[in-house]
């Protein structure tokens, strides 16, 4: 009985240790969108448009860099993180520039994420964000 229980905790303690590993293992690939498609009747001015107010509303300062591109940048606590979206009157793309304090590099040999940019999951989540704002305005330009 007592050696049973102590296989038991045993078990359970590599288990709870396996699972705090792989919980504090915050990094994952670096989610871009690419391409994604935007109404067909707007005019590039208004892609741009929504694109810009569209980070804004979600704290990115987005100013243009040139025809069909601008940068947008984002800042929470001591971490930072800069995309470079890309656009045209049929579509846009967000896509990974440089960031700091995120955990950015290559995934690690034999794991999943091998061969992989990687990034802390928080920039991720400012990405999604940021995506789903600019179809949200796009949708309602649009329509």
């Amino acid at each position: 009985m007592q050696f049973t229980y102590k296989i038991t905790l045993a078990f359970v303690l590599m288990l709870t240790g396996a699972m705090f590993l792989t919980a504090c293992d915050r990094t994952q690939p670096v989610y871009e969108v690419r391409n994604q498609s935007v109404p067909r009747s707007l005019t590039l001015s208004q892609v741009e448009t929504g694109v810009m107010k569209a980070g804004i509303n979600k704290g990115w300062k987005m100013p243009p860099v040139g025809p069909g591109l601008i940068r947008g940048t984002i800042k929470w606590k001591r971490h930072s993180a800069t995309v470079r979206t890309k656009y045209d009157a049929r579509s846009f793309s967000i896509l990974y520039d440089l960031s700091h304090r995120l955990k950015g590099g290559m995934g690690f040999p034999d794991t999943p994420t091998e061969g992989k940019r990687v990034i802390h999951f928080l920039y991720n989540d400012h990405v999604r964000g940021l995506q789903r704002e600019i179809e949200t305005f796009m949708h309602a330009t649009g329509s």
